[in-house]
C-alpha cells in the first residue's frame, strides 16, 4: 500500500527537528533518561535520532501523525537519542574510525 502522506509525515518531522522547544525538550529528556553510570548522549547521537523520528512519524497513522504534540515528538527523539548513544557504546560500526566506506554503486 502507497503512503499518499508520506511527504507530509517527512515534512512534520522538518518541522519538529527545526523547533526550538521540542529539540530542548529531546535534548533534556534524552540526558535525564541516560543511565547514571554510563556516558551521556552527545550531539552525534541526537543528531542520528532525527532519522528515528521520522521513521516513527512515516510509519503511523496519519492522523495520529497529525495529532502528535511537539513534547511526545520529544519524547520519541529521546528515545531515538538513547538507542543511538547504546549502539555507539556498543562499538558497532561499519568501518574503522577514519576509514572512508566506499560503496558500490
Amino acid at each position: 500500500m502507497v503512503d499518499d502522506n508520506r511527504e507530509w509525515k517527512i515534512a512534520r518531522s522538518a518541522q519538529f527537528v527545526n523547533d526550538n522547544k521540542t529539540a530542548d525538550l529531546a535534548w533534556e529528556a534524552a540526558h535525564d533518561n541516560a543511565p547514571a553510570d554510563e556516558e551521556p548522549p552527545n550531539l552525534g547521537d541526537f543528531h542520528a535520532a532525527r532519522a528515528y523520528l521520522r521513521t516513527c512519524l512515516i510509519r503511523m497513522p496519519f492522523a495520529e501523525a497529525r495529532d502528535l504534540t511537539p513534547v511526545a515528538a520529544a519524547a520519541l527523539w529521546a528515545r531515538g537519542t538513547e538507542g543511538a548513544r547504546r549502539y555507539r557504546l556498543s562499538g558497532a560500526t561499519s568501518a574503522e574510525p577514519g576509514k572512508r566506506v566506499r560503496r558500490s554503486r
